[in-house]
């Protein structure tokens, strides 16, 4: 029952709006698509009622039943639609505007503020209590009289600086033209031309609708309208209606009536805004820098005049460290950004930021960048076989403190201490495992490292660096030399690997903030001070030598017939050699030229050299006693 009442309602609302088809049309004033009615805006639908229903207790009944339907609540309100909105469009007002001959049909719907009710019995699926109305088709006209006007509604246009305006008008000149032609076969194709003409704010006058006196207009490409394509609008390109300021601009619209020769024109105004505000925050040269810089100029530049500025800078997880205003009226300026110093042995992470808005926006335009700023100490500490080496630090790889070779030099040379060499399986080099600090909480991409290593003397005849630097891929270690990488994560271990005597140059750059780490490597080996030997017989041999020093020496291997000798100043001249295996003595000669000495490359699973040498019986020369 209620709902049937409501659609009289609707359609009652609807027959007093149209009432008049040649006018803009307005609904009840109590209708409002926004808000609920005033306690004075129901009064006045009741009478308003009153005239549609006939009587009061009809209408107080209608209004109940909207009341019923919340149709009067807060939540109230209506939508009106038109069914061709290039013949007529019709507003939230009810209020219609008619632009060409057609037909169209408006719909008038009660939303009762979109409301959900499921009737419990019988079950349904939730409906919404929105009501529509819908007028018949109706035809309408733009009347007999040439005319040409812009709407109030389409009036204004506002718009950004920078973005072209679209003006609209009304008019039925084109069709009048095209009755009115005479002599013409393609009636349909009779042009008529309407001029647009731009002008400044300070050379128009609203309030009369026109130019002032004496005021010249900038001409506008025109706009030719026929049957076959009427046009009723304009696109005033964006450099024609710079921002001036917030000065409007205003442009005229003229057509004549080729029957009379009578001329007619309108105008529209174009308001233009500030452009949406535009700022650009410089990068520095590099996101990635070290506490050792102080002060980061920071600058910023702002792409729209009427805007202003701000900046600041934060340091995660704290709140904001530094904030400063930079609006001084400029389009252009510098921030100096306060670089503190690292505290947590690594790294501290700023957001730097500039934000920018015109005086006429609610919102900021922001440009921002991430800073990451270090630690330099951090950047320059390697860690050798486990300790912690600071930056400009020397290393030395020797093996004169071994056991085995002090064994050796205590003794002089005794089998025993020569034992304890060969029970080292020759395994005999110099090497240092060498890295960044791995705790450090790195980052695998931005904190990549470029190694080197550089000889800083001349290595003495070998032909050899005096160490290298070894990367493992896979079982084995490489010279970083034979690698097509340019740099390594910060967690990679290498492996110094010392070669001949020497010092060599090992330097780490961080790629980021360019911080060089450098670390002094002295390479002191065992040539020439320490030799193995293994002689055939395997049997105890005695040697013969003259060292470094000029000293005569006899050395006795081990009963196998291996030896390890160490001399400091290394062996002069040859070496003799002298074994007995039962009656028969054993002889031999090692030159000097021949003797091999020094450690050998690990990283390529290299041992100590052995000087092998085959001792020769003693000649023997039969004596036959007769």
């Amino acid at each position: 029952m209620k709902h049937r009442m409501l659609k009289r309602l609707l359609a009652a609302l609807l027959c007093a709006c149209l009432l008049v088809t040649s006018l803009p049309l307005q609904a009840l004033a109590a209708v409002d698509v926004t808000k609920g009615n005033s306690a004075q805006e129901n009064a006045q639908l009741l009478q308003q009622l009153e005239a549609l229903t006939g009587g009061e207790s009809e209408a107080a009944a209608a209004l109940d039943t909207m009341r019923d339907l919340g149709l009067v609540d807060e939540n109230a309100h209506f939508l009106w639609e038109s069914s061709n909105p290039q013949v007529a469009t019709i507003n939230e007002k009810g209020e219609i505007t008619i632009l060409t001959n057609g037909a169209v049909s408006f719909t008038l719907t009660a939303l009762n503020g979109n409301v959900e009710k499921t009737p419990a019995d019988p079950p349904q699926e939730a409906t919404t209590y929105a009501y529509a109305y819908a007028t018949p088709e109706i035809l309408v006209g733009v009347g007999n009289s040439p005319f040409l006007t812009v709407p109030e509604s389409l009036r204004t246009t506002t718009v950004r600086g920078g973005q072209p305006a679209t003006v609209l008008w009304s008019s039925n000149l084109t069709e009048k033209n095209r009755d009115n032609a005479a002599g013409v076969e393609d009636l349909d194709s009779v042009e008529t031309t309407f001029t647009l003409t731009l002008y400044n704010a300070g050379d128009f006058d609203e309030s009369a609708g026109g130019p002032k006196e004496g005021a010249q207009g900038e001409a506008l490409d025109p706009v030719v309208s026929s049957m076959k394509d009427v046009k009723s609008s304009a696109l005033i390109p964006a450099d024609k209606i710079p921002y001036a300021n917030g000065e409007p601009y205003y442009v005229t619209i003229s057509a004549t009536d080729n029957a009379t020769g009578k001329p007619y024109t309108s105008w529209a105004k174009i308001e233009v805004q500030s452009p949406p505000a535009v700022v650009e925050l410089a990068r520095p040269s590099s996101l990635y820098i070290t506490d050792e810089v102080e002060t980061l100029p920071l600058t910023w530049s702002l792409a729209t005049s009427t805007a202003t500025a701000r900046s600041s800078a934060w340091s995660s997880p704290t709140s904001a460290v530094q904030g400063t205003d930079v609006n001084a009226g400029n389009q252009s300026g510098s921030f100096p950004m306060n670089i503190a110093d690292v505290t947590n042995g690594y790294r501290d992470t700023y957001t730097v930021e500039v934000a920018a808005k015109n005086a006429t926006d609610s919102t900021w335009s922001y440009d921002s960048f991430v800073l990451y700023v270090y630690d330099r100490a951090a950047l320059q500490q390697f860690v050798v076989d486990g300790e912690d080496t600071a930056n400009g630090s020397t290393i030395t790889l020797s093996n004169g403190e071994e056991a085995y070779i002090k064994g050796l030099v205590d003794s002089q040379n005794s089998p025993a201490a020569q034992q304890a060499v060969w029970d080292t399986g020759r395994d005999i080099s110099l090497i240092a495992d060498v890295s960044m600090d791995p705790d450090k909480p790195w980052l695998e991409v931005p904190d990549q490292f470029a190694w080197s290593a550089e000889d800083t003397t001349t290595a003495s005849g070998t032909g050899q660096t005096h160490a290298t630097l070894n990367y493992q891929q896979g079982a084995l270690y490489e010279d970083i030399t034979r690698y097509q990488r340019t740099s390594y994560g910060p967690t990679a271990e290498f492996r110094l690997s010392g070669l001949s005597d020497g010092t060599t140059k090992v330097t780490a750059e961080h790629v980021n903030t360019g911080t060089v780490a450098e670390l002094i490597v002295n390479v002191d080996t065992l040539q020439d001070k320490l030799f193995l030997f293994q002689f055939t017989p395997a049997v105890e041999t005695t040697l013969r030598y003259t060292n470094g020093d000029g000293v005569q020496k006899e050395v006795t291997s081990m009963a196998d017939g291996r030896a390890a000798i160490y001399e400091e100043s290394g062996i002069q001249g040859d070496v003799y050699l002298e074994s007995q295996q039962g009656d028969t003595e054993y002889f031999g000669t090692l030159y000097n030229e021949n003797l091999v000495s020094s450690e050998k490359d690990s990283t390529q699973l290299e041992l100590y050299p052995v000087n092998y040498m085959t001792l020769r019986k003693a000649a023997q020369v039969p004596i036959y006693l007769s």
